[in-house]
């Protein structure tokens, strides 16, 4: 009698073998509602440390279920920690099963979600995710969203990602600015080439779309974005056309800045609303904008909203620049908190002299700056 297994047999055990490879990243029915229960708990008590460590397990099983509970929970909370935690949890899935689940997250109203799941999505290869991201970056309305896309597209390296690129190219030319410029800057990337608007694009890529290879490939990394005047504050080129100005208005600014050269330095206040008020008077009409000053408290010109920079919005902006007064404490965070009410904005300048303060007036130390860095960041 044959003892030896029969290739059938063989082929039934080797499938079973493929089953339970495919399934060990996941957890089993008792960890995962020990998962879920330690995550309960640590909301409740609003520790987010041991919400952080709470959604690296649930990462761990790499399943439809746990991208939901991610994004039901995972971005209830704005702290760095958390999110960091939840981007890290969702950049480890490869199973088909949550790919899926974060693609259709894609369509979420939140648009936090949307930036979260791209630069989740942008290292998982799949011609379904190139396309995904495409009509992120062609379709969304919000920003932050079309320029974590532009980007994304831009880091694959997927030519047949182009179209979408120069249709996102044609919607934002009006405006211009940093996503335009993110838009312009994932087209180098992809060809070597920077034409400056959407219809030079396409009468560059229409003709090549089907036979662009290495030998078509330009020689340029980055896209040349400057515009023609753009004025600077301090060194910082302004590109953006929704703009939010910080100012530290705090007591430390009442001190006097050393010589610069042959010019006395003046007081650091005094030259802070000066610089600023030259940027008032040479931004375009097409830039929307709003200014927060801020000591031990917030201050905002214009509450929660941005507008153009125009007749008597510049000169409203102008007048209340320059009567700000220092004095107090250095709120850093309360200023920064206060700006990221606003989704319009994608650009903030922050002009500071001093490390912030807490309420007692001592410093943040080391740990707590970088906390706030990190913070700003996510």
């Amino acid at each position: 009698m044959n003892t030896r297994p029969s290739t059938l047999l063989i082929a039934v055990v080797f499938a079973l073998a493929m089953v339970a490879s495919a399934t060990a990243s996941q957890l089993d029915p008792k960890e995962w509602k020990a998962a879920e229960k330690d995550l309960k708990r640590a909301l409740a008590a609003g520790d987010t440390g041991a919400i952080a460590s709470a959604i690296a397990v649930i990462g761990t099983d790499d399943s439809k279920r746990a991208v939901k509970m991610l994004l039901a929970i995972g971005l209830q909370l704005d702290d760095s920690a958390v999110f960091a935690a939840t981007k890290v949890a969702l950049s480890d899935m490869r199973e088909p099963e949550a790919i899926t689940e974060m693609l259709r997250g894609l369509k979420k109203r939140d648009w936090r979600i949307r930036v979260l799941l791209i630069e989740c999505l942008t290292d998982v290869p799949g011609d379904e995710i190139t396309s995904a991201l495409g009509k992120r970056c062609s379709d969304d309305a919000v920003p932050y969203v079309v320029s974590a896309a532009a980007k994304a597209l831009g880091a694959r390296g997927e030519l047949v990602s182009i179209d979408d690129l120069i249709a996102a190219l044609e919607r934002l030319e009006k405006e211009e600015g940093v996503v335009w410029r993110d838009v312009r800057q994932a087209l180098t990337q992809l060809t070597g080439h920077d034409f400056p608007t959407a219809l030079d694009w396409k009468n560059f890529w229409e003709p090549r779309r089907d036979t662009f290879d290495d030998s078509q490939r330009g020689d340029k990394s980055d896209a040349s974005t400057r515009e023609r005047n753009a004025p600077n504050f301090f060194s910082e080129e302004i590109v953006s056309k929704r703009i939010l100005f910080i100012l530290d208005i705090s007591g430390s600014m009442q001190a006097e800045d050393p010589p610069q050269g042959d010019k006395p330095g003046g007081k650091r206040i005094e030259r802070a609303k000066s610089e600023l008020v030259k940027v008032l008077k040479a931004l375009s009409p097409k830039v929307k904008f709003n200014i927060i000053a801020f000591s031990d408290a917030v201050r905002s010109w214009q509450k929660a909203r941005i507008v153009p920079c125009s007749g008597a919005n510049r000169a409203s902006a102008i007048k209340w620049v320059t009567a700000l007064q220092p004095g107090g404490l250095t709120s850093t965070d309360k200023a920064l908190e206060e700006g990221f009410k606003n989704n319009q904005i994608n650009t903030i300048f922050l002009l500071s002299d001093g490390a912030p303060a807490n309420a007692s007036a001592n410093p943040f130390g080391p740990g707590k700056i970088n906390e706030l860095v990190e913070w700003v960041k996510n």
